[in-house]
C-alpha cells in the first residue's frame, strides 16, 4: 500500500534555499487563521517586517510564508497544486485571491469568537480586536467591551482577573502585562530553587601516609 506523501507547491530551488551563514531562521509569531477583522494585505506586510532582510531573496521569502499561516489556511496551503507557485508574485496573488474580504460589518457575537492565539502579545491581540471592533455595528459601553476582551484571553489570564476592576483597554493591557511579568519572576524563582536544593556530591577525603 502506498504511503500519502506531501509535495510542496514551491520548486526545488525555493524548499532547498538556506538562511546566510550567521542569520538565524525568522520568528514568526502573528499567523493568519482568516479571523474577523484580519487583513490579508496587513498580514503580508506584518510577514515583510518579521522576516527583515530575508525579504531581500525571493526564495526565502516565499519558503518561509507557509509558517505565517494556520489553522484552515496552512491546510489551503497544503493542498495546493505541486510546483504550481513559481514566484513570489504568484504566491502573494493567490494567497489574496483566496483569503481577501472586502471590510464588512460584523457583529457583537463575531467579536465574542475572538480569542488570543497561543504566544500572540497582548498588544498584538489588542489591534485584532480593536480592528474587528471598528467595523462593529453596534455600539457598546467600554465595560462591555473589557468584559468581551477578557473572554477571549486563556483560562489562566482570567482566572487571574477575576474580581479585578478593570476599566478600560489601557487599563486591561497593563493588568495582563503585570501578571506575565510576575508569571516569569515566579518560575525563575522555582527554578532557582530547584538548583540550590540539588544534592551535590562530596569528594571524599583521601589520606596520605608518608612513609
Amino acid at each position: 500500500m502506498n504511503q500519502p506523501h506531501f509535495v510542496s507547491a514551491f520548486p526545488q530551488v525555493v524548499q532547498m534555499a538556506e538562511v546566510p551563514r550567521g542569520v538565524k531562521n525568522p520568528k514568526i509569531i502573528t499567523k493568519f487563521a482568516r479571523e474577523v477583522g484580519e487583513s490579508t494585505t496587513e498580514h503580508v506586510a506584518r510577514y515583510l517586517v518579521a522576516i527583515g532582510n530575508l525579504a531581500n531573496d525571493e526564495n526565502l521569502k516565499m519558503k518561509f510564508f507557509p509558517s505565517s499561516l494556520t489553522k484552515n489556511v496552512f491546510t489551503w496551503f497544503l493542498n495546493l497544486r505541486p510546483n504550481s507557485i513559481i514566484t513570489w508574485n504568484q504566491l502573494e496573488t493567490a494567497f489574496h485571491a483566496q483569503f481577501y474580504r472586502e471590510k464588512l460589518n460584523v457583529a457583537v457575537t463575531d467579536l465574542v469568537v475572538l480569542k488570543r492565539e497561543d504566544g500572540e502579545t497582548i498588544d498584538d491581540y489588542m489591534i485584532r480586536f480593536k480592528n474587528a471592533r471598528s467595523r462593529c455595528y453596534v455600539s457598546l459601553p467600554e465595560s462591555e467591551i473589557v468584559k468581551i476582551v477578557v473572554m477571549g484571553l486563556g483560562f489562566y489570564m482570567r482566572r487571574k482577573l477575576l474580581n479585578v476592576h478593570i476599566s478600560n483597554l489601557a487599563h486591561l493591557a497593563k493588568r495582563v502585562r503585570q501578571v506575565e511579568l510576575m508569571k516569569k519572576e515566579k518560575e525563575k524563582y522555582r527554578n532557582e530553587q530547584k538548583l540550590k536544593s540539588k544534592p551535590f556530591t562530596r569528594k571524599e577525603k583521601v589520606a596520605y601516609v608518608t612513609m
